[in-house]
């Protein structure tokens, strides 16, 4: 089973762009994805209406931190985190000669709870 680690900026509060979501692929057999040569793109969305909030790529706010390791880092935008709610996500990588879904089975979670300032 693939999966997606995070490391940081899954929990967090209505309007901030800081931290970003940084995340490391593994492998079924547990081992870093390597993203050397690979085109990865994030999916993000709202569990409450299905509707995809991010469809990005590494041309845009997403990229790899650490190829060799597996590491990414998505910059979130202004206007990604407004609503709040609970949303899911995947990473697609794509090779030469294959294209692979981070994680496989499910996936990832981000929390995106009420800011008591406002924003």
């Amino acid at each position: 089973m693939t999966r997606v680690r995070i490391i940081d900026g899954d929990r967090l509060k209505s309007g901030d762009t800081d931290p970003n979501l940084e995340v490391q692929l593994r492998q079924r057999n547990d081992n870093p994805r390597s993203l050397e040569s690979a085109d990865v793109r994030i999916y993000l969305a709202e569990v409450e209406s299905g509707d995809v909030i991010i469809d990005d790529d590494t041309d845009g706010n997403l990229s790899v931190t650490d190829a060799t390791n597996g590491y990414l880092e998505y910059s979130w935008q202004p206007g990604d985190t407004d609503k709040v709610g609970t949303y899911v996500g995947e990473f697609e990588v794509t090779d030469a000669d294959s294209v692979e879904t981070f994680p496989n089975r499910g996936n990832f979670t981000v929390r995106i709870q009420e800011s008591l300032g406002g924003n």
